[in-house]
C-alpha cells in the first residue's frame, strides 16, 4: 500500500488553541522520515459557522420555523421552548453583518481593549444561538457540541450519521472537507477523539470518507476517548464496519508501527498497541510506551494557526507522560497505560524556544496531566538562565513545594497562572480522593502564589461520595474567599474557579470499588453502550441531585435562579467563552484590577427637560422586532409586544404593542421628543432605550460618568427585579441586560432608597439619622457593585454640573 496519512483533529473541542495531539504524532512520525498532513477541523468548523453566508442561510430556516408556530393560538410546552429559541435566533438578525467583524477582533490586539472583546463575545454568543437554532435539539458552546442523537449510545450515535436535517457536520464536511481529501491523494485517514463530544463528528467524517473518497483505503481512531470505549469492547464494534484499526493509549509508536506495516503489508499482529478486526474475531495486540528522549518537538504545520479564536497564540507542550498520582476519581492511568515518564530539562527548554521560533509566539500551557514543582523549578531557571521571555501555565496539585522563595523563582521563570486540583477543602474527602494533599498546604500555597504575582485557577467537584453538604459548601466558600484575596488583596483579578458535579467515570478508582464509596451503580443498559459517565445511587453523603442543586444554587449557572418564577432570561443561552488561555493572556499584560472594570457608565437623561425639536433614532445596532407573545415570560402569554435588541451590547427591551405608531416613526427617522413629552410613562421607557444604548439622541449616545464620582445622584433601576433565594439573601436580576447581583435583605432596601434625587453622601446621612449602622466603605462598594452590573444608574443634573466643572 502506497502510505500518505492525514491525521484530523474533528470538531467538537474548544477553537482558541491547537490541541496537541496531532502535531505530537506529526513530529515524532516526520522524526522517522514519514510525511505526515494534520488538519484541525475543529477551529474551521467554527470558522464555517460563523460565515455572514452560513448564519443567513440558517436565520431563513429559523424564521420559517418562527412564523409556522406563530399562526398557532396555543403552544405545547415543547413548542414554547421552540418558539422563544426561534423568536431570540430573530432578534440577532444583525449578527449576521457584524461576525466577521468580531472573529477579526477576537484575533487581535484589539480584543484586549475590555469593551471591544465584551462587544465581541456578545456577538458571538448570539451567533452560536442563531446556528444552534436551525437544528433541533442541539447545544452549540464553545466547550462541547451535542446533537439530539446521544454520545453514549452505539444505536444513536449511527442514527446520527444518517440524518442530514439533525447532523449539522455533514453539511459543513461535504461543502468543506470531502473535496479535499479527494483531490488530495491521501491513502490513509486517521481521526483523534479526544472528547465524547467528537465522537458522532468523527464517526460521521469517516462514513462520508468510506462513501465518497476511494482514495482512502485505511481509516483509524486513537485518542483517549477511543482508548477508553475500546478498553470496554470483548466483541468487534459496530463502529468496525466503518473506520478499521483503533489505536489505544499513546499513539506514537503504535500509528508509525501501522503505516509500516500496511506500506510494507506485514500483518497487523505486531504493531503494539492496535486493537482490529480479523477473521471475525476482535484483537487487542499488546501495548508499549514511548521513552520520553524518543519525543520529538511538535509539528503545528498544517494546523491554520491565524484562525485560533485568541489575539495571541497558545502553544501547548508537556514536560511528562502520564501522572505520577493516583486520584481514586480519575481514569488517565488507564488512557495512557503507561508509567510517569520526565522530559530532561534540556529537551523541555529546546522544544519552547524552537516552537517560539517557528510559530512566533512566547506564550506556552503545560498540559501533563501534573506538571510537578520540581520541573517548574527546572523549567523557570532554564529559561532565566537564557535569558527568555517565555510566559506559561500548566496544572498541578498542592504541595508543600510551594514556599514563598519558590513562587518568586517561577514568576521570574515565567510562569504566570497554575491551575490546581482543589478538588475539596475537607481533609477527610481528600483521603477518600486519595490526593495525598494536607488542606493545611493549601491556602498557603494560594497566598504564596498571590504575592508573586501568579494567579490560580482552582477546579474542584460537588458531591464526591460520601460528600455532605456542609464539606461541599467549605469548598465553595473557601474558593470565593481566595478569588477575592486575589482581586482584592493582591490586585490580581485573573484568579479563576471551575466546579461541577462529581462524575462517575468508568475504570476510575470509584468506579472498581463502590462499595468502599457508599454508591450503588446503576445499569445504563445496551441502549447507552458507550457510556463512559455512569449514573449512581449514594447511600452515604450528598446524593447526584442534591450535587446538581448545591452547584446550581452556588452561581455554576446564575439564571438558576429564575426557575422558581415566571421570568426568563434572554441571556442564557450562551455567556461564557470557556477559553482559559485568555484570562492567561490578560494576566501576561500586567492588567490590573482597575483596568478590568468599566470607570465609566451612562448617564440616565432626563427627556422632560430636553427641547422638543430634538431627534430620536434607533442604533445602528438596535432592531425593533413586534412579537405576538411575551419572551420574557416563561408562559409565553398571548400580549403582543414590541421588541427591542442591541446585539452587539446583548441588551433586550419590551414595550407595550400600544406604541407602534410611536415606534414606527422612530424607525422612520422622524421622531422628536416633543412627541412623546406629553406621555409620562412613554418618557421613562424612551430613558431606559437612550440609558440601554439602543436610541440616540440628536444622533449621539447616552452621556458617561466617571466610577470614582459618588456624589451624584445615583436612581435605583426598576429593570432589575428582585428575586427571593433564602431568608435574608436576595439576588436582582436586570432583565433588560441579563445581570445578576447576589446582597442581603438590608442592601437592597438601601438601593431602594436611591430615588435619582438623592447622592451617596446624602444617603450615607439619612441612614446614620435613622440610627442604621453602615461601614462608608461597604457602601461605597455596594454603590459600585450595583453601578458595574446595572442595578442603579446615574441621573442627568449631575452632568451639567460636571461638566460645566471640566470646562
Amino acid at each position: 500500500m502506497d502510505v500518505r496519512p492525514l491525521l484530523v483533529f474533528p470538531p467538537g473541542w474548544t477553537p482558541f488553541g491547537p490541541y496537541l495531539a496531532l502535531p505530537a504524532l506529526k513530529g515524532y512520525l516526520e522524526n522517522r522520515d514519514v510525511h505526515c498532513e494534520i488538519m484541525d477541523l475543529n477551529v474551521d468548523f467554527f470558522d464555517y459557522l460563523f460565515t455572514p453566508e452560513f448564519m443567513a442561510e440558517c436565520y431563513e430556516i429559523v424564521k420559517d420555523k418562527h412564523e409556522e408556530l406563530d399562526t398557532r393560538e396555543t403552544l405545547t410546552q415543547e413548542e414554547r421552548v421552540l418558539y422563544n429559541k426561534y423568536a431570540r435566533a430573530m432578534l440577532s438578525k444583525n449578527t449576521i453583518t457584524n461576525v466577521n467583524k468580531a472573529k477579526d477582533t477576537i484575533r487581535s490586539d484589539e480584543y484586549y481593549d475590555l469593551s471591544k472583546a465584551k462587544y465581541t463575545q456578545n456577538i458571538l454568543f448570539d451567533a452560536l444561538h442563531l446556528v444552534a437554532s436551525r437544528y433541533d435539539g442541539i447545544t452549540i458552546r464553545f466547550n462541547k457540541i451535542g446533537l439530539k442523537y446521544s454520545s453514549r449510545s452505539t444505536k444513536q450515535v449511527l442514527q446520527a450519521v444518517e440524518d442530514r436535517i439533525l447532523n449539522p457536520f455533514i453539511q459543513y464536511y461535504e461543502r468543506n472537507v470531502i473535496p479535499g481529501i479527494q483531490e488530495s491523494g491521501h491513502t490513509f485517514v486517521g481521526i483523534s477523539i479526544t472528547s465524547e463530544s467528537q465522537l458522532i463528528a468523527g464517526i460521521t467524517l469517516a462514513k462520508l470518507i468510506r462513501e465518497h473518497c476511494p482514495n482512502v483505503q485505511h481509516i483509524t481512531f486513537g485518542g483517549n476517548m477511543m482508548t477508553r470505549l475500546a478498553t470496554g469492547w470483548e466483541q468487534p464494534h459496530p463502529f468496525f464496519e466503518i473506520f478499521d484499526t483503533c489505536v489505544m493509549y499513546e499513539g506514537e509508536e503504535g500509528l508509525y508501527q501501522l503505516l509500516t506495516a500496511l506500506a510494507t503489508d506485514q500483518p497487523l499482529a505486531f504493531v503494539p498497541n492496535l486493537c482490529y478486526v480479523e477473521d471475525g474475531k476482535l484483537v487487542k495486540n499488546s501495548a508499549v510506551t514511548v521513552a520520553v528522549h524518543e519525543l520529538a518537538v511538535p509539528n503545528f504545520d498544517g494546523f491554520p494557526m491565524e484562525k485560533y479564536f485568541m489575539p495571541d497564540l497558545v502553544l501547548p507542550l508537556y514536560s511528562a507522560k502520564s501522572c505520577y498520582a493516583r486520584c481514586t476519581f480519575c481514569t488517565i492511568p488507564y488512557a495512557s497505560h503507561g508509567k510517569y515518564r520526565i522530559l530532561d530539562i534540556d529537551q523541555i527548554y529546546e522544544i519552547m524556544n524552537e516552537l517560539s521560533q517557528r510559530y512566533n509566539t512566547k506564550y506556552f500551557t503545560f498540559v501533563d496531566e501534573t506538571f510537578a514543582p520540581n520541573t517548574m523549578r527546572k523549567v523557570a531557571q532554564a529559561l532565566i538562565d537564557n535569558n527568555a521571555d517565555f510566559l506559561w501555565y500548566g496544572e498541578t496539585r498542592f504541595t508543600k513545594s510551594f514556599t514563598k522563595e519558590f513562587c518568586d523563582h517561577i514568576y521570574q521563570g515565567g510562569c504566570r497562572k497554575i491551575q490546581f486540583g482543589l478538588e475539596s477543602y475537607d481533609q477527610r474527602v481528600l483521603n477518600m480522593m486519595k490526593k495525598d494533599t494536607k488542606v493545611e498546604w493549601i491556602e498557603p500555597t494560594l497566598v504564596n502564589c498571590f504575592e508573586a504575582g501568579i494567579a490560580a485557577h482552582l477546579f474542584f467537584m460537588i458531591g464526591f461520595p460520601t460528600e455532605e453538604r456542609h464539606e461541599a459548601l467549605k469548598t465553595i466558600e473557601f474558593s470565593r474567599r481566595m478569588l477575592d484575596l486575589s482581586r482584592n488583596t493582591y490586585n490580581n483579578p485573573h484568579s479563576t474557579r471551575g466546579f461541577g458535579t462529581f462524575g462517575l467515570d468508568k475504570y476510575s478508582g470509584v468506579w472498581m470499588n463502590p462499595e468502599e464509596y457508599g454508591i450503588q451503580i446503576t445499569d445504563p443498559g445496551e441502549e447507552y453502550d458507550l457510556a463512559l459517565n455512569l449514573d449512581y445511587e449514594a447511600t452515604i453523603g450528598l446524593t447526584a441531585d442534591e450535587a446538581e442543586q448545591v452547584v446550581s444554587l452556588y452561581n455554576q449557572n446564575p439564571y438558576t435562579i429564575l426557575d422558581q418564577t415566571n421570568y426568563q432570561s434572554f441571556h442564557e443561552s450562551a455567556n461564557k467563552l470557556h477559553a482559559e488561555e485568555e484570562p492567561f493572556l490578560r494576566l501576561c499584560l500586567n492588567e490590573s484590577t482597575e483596568e478590568s472594570m468599566p470607570t465609566y457608565f451612562n448617564v440616565r437623561v432626563r427627556l422632560a427637560s430636553r427641547p422638543p425639536s430634538e431627534t430620536l433614532s434607533l442604533d445602528e445596532e438596535t432592531l425593533a422586532f413586534t412579537m405576538k407573545r411575551d419572551l420574557s415570560r416563561k408562559d409565553l402569554a398571548t400580549n403582543e409586544n414590541i421588541l427591542f435588541y442591541n446585539s452587539k451590547t446583548r441588551r433586550y427591551f419590551q414595550l407595550e404593542s400600544r406604541y407602534q405608531p410611536i415606534v414606527d416613526s422612530l424607525q422612520a427617522g422622524v421622531l422628536t421628543v416633543g412627541d412623546i413629552q406629553g406621555d409620562a410613562d412613554l418618557l421613562e421607557r424612551f430613558e431606559d432605550l437612550l440609558y440601554y444604548d439602543m436610541l440616540l439622541l440628536q444622533g449621539q449616545r447616552s452621556s458617561v460618568q466617571k466610577l470614582d464620582v459618588l456624589d451624584s445622584p445615583l436612581h435605583f433601576n426598576k429593570a432589575a427585579t428582585p428575586v427571593q433565594t433564602g431568608e435574608k439573601e436576595i439576588v436582582l436580576f436586570n432583565r433588560v441586560t441579563g445581570e445578576i447581583m447576589k446582597m442581603n435583605s438590608l442592601s437592597y432596601g438601601i438601593l431602594q432608597l436611591l430615588d435619582g434625587n438623592q447622592t451617596l453622601q446624602e444617603l450615607m446621612g439619612v441612614l446614620r439619622s435613622n440610627s442604621i449602622p453602615v461601614d462608608e466603605g461597604l457602601l461605597q462598594g455596594l454603590v459600585k457593585s450595583g453601578l458595574h452590573n446595572g442595578m442603579i444608574h446615574f441621573s442627568e443634573p449631575f452632568v451639567e454640573s460636571r461638566q460645566a466643572e471640566l470646562a
